[in-house]
């Protein structure tokens, strides 16, 4: 059974009220971020339509796995930098499920050839920002692959973020 795209449309408290509830009769857990069928046990893929990564086109992923997809970063802080996002709408690392997070693992070392057989790095930062008080700002899982080469020093925009944590 395929669960509808939530629209912005629907606001939390018809979400609460009409959604959940008529989830859980049906078999399905009441919890919005893991909307699995208990039948078949196959987990549904949830879009939130104002989120830029449920919205990712064909044409801009790299790579893919069932679970991931790896894109280039809009604003990227050095040659190659990627982001690998959940297809599935998960805050952050933390609300991975175990295949996921084995998946996460295939689909980097996948996008890390991919990245030195282009660009040639001399290494890899890798990078994932885990509730507000961490910095995270888009609210759907997304790791930071960042290739880094020998006299690369940080731009701006990275050492502007490393002063703020020190504050």
């Amino acid at each position: 059974m395929k669960m509808p795209i939530i629209s912005e449309k629907i606001g939390a408290p018809m979400l609460s009220r009409w959604i959940l509830p008529l989830t859980a009769m049906r078999g399905f857990h009441n919890d919005f971020n893991s909307w699995n069928c208990l039948p078949n046990n196959q987990m549904e893929v949830i879009k939130n339509m104002n989120c830029p990564f449920c919205q990712i086109k064909k044409e801009n992923i790299l790579v893919e796995n069932e679970h991931f997809q790896a894109i280039a970063d809009i604003r990227p802080v050095s040659k190659g930098h990627s982001l690998i996002v959940s297809k599935r709408h998960v805050a952050d690392f933390f609300e991975l499920l175990p295949e996921e997070a084995i998946a996460l693992h295939e689909l980097s070392l996948m996008l890390k050839q991919m990245l030195t057989e282009k660009y040639q790095p001399d290494g890899f930062k890798l990078l994932m920002n885990c509730g507000k008080a961490a910095g995270q700002t888009v609210f759907h899982f997304h790791m930071h692959v960042i290739p880094r080469y020998k006299g690369n020093r940080p731009s701006f925009r990275e050492a502007a973020a490393a002063l703020r944590e020190m504050v």
